[in-house]
């Protein structure tokens, strides 16, 4: 059915989950040789051939990763065989992890019901526990540009709303011209199939949880009854950004032109479709699968659907406020918070497009969707990043740690996390000045949740205090000392990888320079005790920064000189 012009850059697209996957579960090394490697990995994987995280990780690495490609419609028992050739004879790797690698939804669960037979293999081969084997399918299909034709009733039957003659100025319907269909849903699901989860990019609900049981609903519906479905259903409403993309010429059909991410997006109705994927592709574990496969095709046939297709006249950049109007507006039937619609910055989406251009390194990142699980490293959702940035770029780690979420992720705030020149000036140069950093504070407010594990009971109360409400002082304060210019964090340098627990001398060192401060603090304010409400506030956090060069004690003067020197010594490259 599907009119395909496909150009999938696939090994691109393989590759960058490879890089995700090894820099995660640390097989990978930010060097040349590295990438050399696996570009070679993605050349084996693209002739049908298994690899393994030996090639980025050596032979000295605590665990063990065998990768491969679902290609030529590969089959269970070729799988086994190519992934135990590349298992080790003996055990001697702490985890295991199997990784295949699939290019639509349908594909990988399939792939997904071979994890028990494969692991018993690896497990058999090995002789080790099942514990140890982690089987996985990962997608790899974001680089897809396809045809995908909808039927749909005749098209004397639909609806078209344009109102761009008598609309007035402002007005959406200026903009954007709007068709009503009576279309089928397994259609509409094959775009997901293909598309994944970019098919969903300005979708401000999606994966966000449902209370009831409307997936479980929707899934029987189509299973008892599926002619109801589209009395049951709200319906779907996709955007397409550009009108060239959109044929419906056809009397019973409609033709939608993936041409490129984003270019057509569902905005209402994903959790719909995924749930309809979920009924059509996973293993239902029916006691008789042929009368399920029955019931699966009669669902194809007759489960339709409410389908709003609305175009954007003159091209979606210049519509974008129009856009997030109908998105929210379209979503209003569960609560939404203030981060979902933060998410519709254009701010947020330049940054995202930065990590996906194959830049996954320690720079770049990712922000989420409320609710989006992320797969891989450098991903966080919108609060935690706007908190970063209020700590580090403002030097307000208090006004971080206490602002309400809607007051963070306000962008008409004077100080708003986000920096709309990046919309109109060079991208990358933006980025570097404003959000280089993000990487290392986010590690440096990780790291501090897991030392404190480590040394937390071994201190005096003001530092117990300190580690149990200070971990926004303690990131802002390390980009302070190692980069005091908030203008312009181009060259910042903060090592990532050196916030371990061979840091913790320095951390301890920290808590004790800040417990002296504090103690100052307390008898120049009148204040008895120490609690959380302390760090809400970032006067102390001020009294901390200065005090290398204003302090009046000189001995904790000269600690803290020294606890500055040993920070940047330990996290600055070429710092001796």
């Amino acid at each position: 059915k599907r009119e395909k012009i496909r150009k999938m850059n696939k090994n691109k697209s393989t590759r960058k989950l490879i890089k995700e996957f090894c820099i995660e579960h640390d097989f990978y090394f930010s060097d040349h040789e590295s990438e050399i490697n696996l570009r070679k990995m993605e050349t084996s994987l693209k002739n049908g051939a298994a690899v393994d995280s030996k090639m980025l990780a050596g032979e000295e690495a605590e665990d063990f990763a065998v990768f491969l490609q679902d290609m030529d419609n590969l089959s269970l028992e070729r799988a086994k065989s190519e992934i135990l050739e590349h298992i080790p004879e003996e055990n001697q790797y702490r985890l295991y992890f199997i990784v295949l690698l699939a290019d639509t939804f349908e594909r990988k669960a399939k792939l997904s019901k071979w994890g028990k037979e494969i692991r018993e293999a690896v497990k058999k081969k090995i002789r080790c526990g099942l514990s140890v084997i982690r089987y996985q399918v990962l997608n790899y299909y974001s680089e897809c540009q396809e045809k995908f034709v909808i039927d749909i009733q005749n098209r004397q039957n639909r609806i078209a709303m344009s109102g761009e003659e008598d609309a007035g100025e402002g007005s959406i319907a200026k903009k954007v011209k709007a068709y009503v269909y009576t279309a089928s849903l397994y259609d509409i699901v094959q775009m997901y199939n293909k598309v994944g989860d970019e098919l969903f990019q300005r979708n401000v609900r999606y994966s966000i949880g449902e209370q009831l049981d409307v997936e479980k609903n929707m899934k029987k519906t189509l299973r008892e009854n599926p002619e109801d479905f589209w009395y049951l259903n709200n319906g779907i409403t996709i955007i397409i950004q550009n009108e060239t993309a959109f044929d419906y010429s056809k009397k019973s059909r409609i033709c939608l032109d993936y041409k490129s991410p984003g270019i057509i997006s569902v905005i209402n109705g994903a959790q719909t479709i995924s749930t309809a994927a979920e009924f059509w592709y996973q293993d239902t574990g029916a006691a008789d699968p042929q009368q399920d496969d029955i019931l699966r095709q009669n669902a194809q046939k007759q489960a339709k659907v409410l389908l709003r297709i609305m175009c954007v006249s003159n091209g979606g950049e210049k519509c974008q406020e129009e856009l997030d109007k109908i998105s929210i507006s379209l979503n209003r039937q569960k609560p939404i918070r203030s981060e979902d619609i933060a998410y519709t910055s254009p701010v947020i989406l330049e940054i995202n497009q930065l990590y996906y251009a194959d830049k996954v390194d320690d720079i770049h990142f990712r922000i989420t969707k409320r609710g989006e699980k992320g797969s891989g490293k450098y991903q966080y959702n919108l609060t935690e990043f706007a908190r970063a940035v209020k700590a580090y770029r403002t030097q307000k780690p208090g006004e971080a740690r206490t602002l309400a979420t809607n007051q963070i992720l306000d962008y008409k705030r004077e100080d708003s996390v986000y920096v709309n020149r990046i919309l109109e000036q060079d991208t990358e140069k933006v980025f570097n000045e404003c959000y280089r950093p993000i990487n290392f504070v986010m590690r440096a407010l990780a790291y501090y949740k897991e030392a404190g594990r480590r040394i937390s009971g071994n201190l005096e109360e003001i530092e117990e205090s300190v580690l149990g409400n200070g971990r926004y002082y303690f990131a802002a304060y390390l980009v302070h000392v190692l980069h005091e210019d908030t203008k312009d964090f181009t060259d910042f340098a903060g090592k990532i990888e050196n916030l371990n627990e061979d840091f913790d001398t320095i951390l301890k060192e920290y808590l004790f320079v800040l417990k002296r401060i504090i103690q100052e603090y307390m008898k120049e304010n009148g204040e008895k005790m120490i609690d959380s409400n302390t760090f809400k506030k970032d006067k102390l956090y001020q009294k901390l920064c200065s005090y290398n060069e204003i302090g009046q004690d000189e001995v904790l003067r000269q600690d803290v000189q020294k606890l500055e020197e040993e920070i940047r010594k330990s996290l600055l490259p070429d710092v001796q």
